[in-house]
């Protein structure tokens, strides 16, 4: 997985968090609801002042933005996700532990 992917699908799952409508992320962010709609579903190749928006309307970091972190999946996408999360993980060759709440978490480093 890409940067890209890995933008769309934690903007994806920040905003869901907060039960927020790509309308509302719009608002908060002052990004158009058509912009938001291309970099979740379509990937966009996004700059940093659209991430810093993003983040800020976001309540969170813009590395949280961009990182491979834990990700938290729930809904109809969570197959997606996890597998999403899975192959990004895989290509940053790190351990993962995946526990019974479907939380993907990197593994410390021993």
């Amino acid at each position: 997985m890409d940067l890209i992917k890995i933008i769309a699908n934690n903007v994806r799952i920040q905003r869901q968090k907060l039960g927020w409508s790509q309308e509302k992320l719009a608002e908060k962010s002052g990004i158009s609801q058509r912009y938001i709609s291309k970099i979740e579903n379509d990937g966009v190749d996004v700059g940093a002042t659209t991430i810093e928006k993003l983040s800020h309307a976001l309540g969170t970091t813009p590395a949280q933005i961009v990182s491979v972190g834990e990700v938290r999946v729930t809904g109809e996408d969570a197959i997606h996700d996890v597998d999403a999360a899975i192959d990004a993980l895989k290509s940053f060759r790190k351990k993962i532990v995946i526990d019974k709440k479907l939380t993907i978490k990197p593994v410390a480093k021993k």
